[in-house]
């Protein structure tokens, strides 16, 4: 779950939300450490560059409050 402009959304409709901007969603695992925890990642890609898939979606679907 992701929590964007005060709700929360998850994975699957952000994921939707951002490739319809274009971007190509990935999904990362790596190798389990000494405890067997597999560490998982979500990334978002444009025009070369990987992100984590929260920060981007936050950078994309933020909105500030106008100043009065």
């Amino acid at each position: 779950m992701i929590k964007l402009n005060g709700y929360w959304y998850s994975h699957e409709e952000v994921k939707e939300a951002l490739e319809k901007k274009g971007y190509t969603i990935v999904f990362d695992q790596y190798e389990p450490d000494k405890r067997g925890y597999i560490q998982t990642e979500w990334k978002a890609i444009k025009n070369g560059v990987s992100k984590n898939m929260q920060s981007v979606a936050i950078e994309e679907f933020h909105k500030k409050p106008p100043l009065i």
